[in-house]
């Protein structure tokens, strides 16, 4: 970006003006599921005058000259960063992976909901809950999960390390109020079904990191809501053409998806503002 053309950007961003059309120079790449659509969508309206691109190997030909690449989930990422230019930034959304994006030039919305989201639905849900069980994710930092807990004032139980999963699952749903599984990674394959089925034996409830864990008994969950994840992709976009570089991203507000059956159950009558985020499953 030109000297001239940075104060009109920084004009646009604090006026909450349109951006000017870019020069072929900024893109959003995402494939046609309707998650990634959305969210696609709500990129390209938080940075107006970038461009909207399939997923395809037209697309690698078109962003051969782009200065910023905003990349909708793990099809998008792969692509994009085949073909990314050697200056150019990205900016990932809706995917887990990473590897494929320059390190120094990318940046990434998480997708799981932060803990302290997290943790504050489940005070407002179960509001007996005392004692919280943590199946952490491979990639999460142990210990400030468990200060996480601790500052929603809850007491945090944690598996050990070595133990055996079947154990830890037993152990840990006799001592807790809640189970909470941070990512579907927590867990081995078919280890949140288990969980849920030893949970209701136990009459404790789940808190799951997807819709199917839901359907499977878990209380309730915070998915991505591709609209937020998009918008905030676009405004981290429009960040990094003003020269900024965020050192860190949170994450965004997610969507509730509660399981109905579990909630009438409960009695659980969810405040207005959550309720609106909320998606009810039988």
């Amino acid at each position: 970006m030109s000297v001239a053309a940075r104060p009109l950007l920084l004009l646009a961003l604090m006026t909450g003006a349109a951006l000017p059309a870019r020069a072929g120079g900024t893109y959003v790449v995402a494939s046609d599921q309707p998650a990634f659509a959305m969210a696609a969508r709500a990129a390209v309206d938080a940075l107006p005058g970038a461009k909207l691109l399939r997923a395809d190997d037209e697309a690698k030909a078109a962003i051969a000259g782009a200065e910023l690449v905003i990349v909708v989930g793990p099809l998008a990422e792969r692509l994009v960063g085949a073909a990314l230019p050697a200056t150019a930034w990205a900016v990932a959304v809706l995917t887990p992976r990473l590897s494929s994006l320059p390190a120094a030039r990318s940046l990434a919305v998480p997708v799981a909901a932060s803990a302290t989201e997290v943790l504050g639905l489940m005070r407002v849900v179960v509001p007996s809950t005392r004692k919280v069980a943590v199946f952490p994710a491979g990639s999460s930092d142990v210990a400030a999960l468990a200060d996480a807990v601790r500052a929603s004032g809850l007491e945090p139980l944690l598996p050990k390390a070595g133990e055996p999963f079947p154990a830890a699952v037993d152990r840990l749903v006799r001592a807790a109020d809640v189970v909470w599984i941070e990512e579907t990674s927590s867990v081995p394959a078919g280890g949140g079904a288990l969980v849920v089925k030893a949970a209701a034996d136990a009459g404790k409830h789940v808190v799951g990191p997807n819709r199917a864990t839901v359907l499977q008994g878990a209380l309730f969950a915070v998915v991505p809501d591709p609209a937020a994840h998009g918008r905030l992709a676009g405004e981290l976009g429009a960040r990094v053409l003003a020269g900024d570089r965020p050192s860190s991203v949170p994450a965004p507000e997610g969507r509730i998806v509660l399981n109905a059956a579990r909630a009438r159950a409960l009695g659980v009558k969810l405040p207005q503002s959550v309720a609106a985020r909320a998606e009810a499953v039988e």
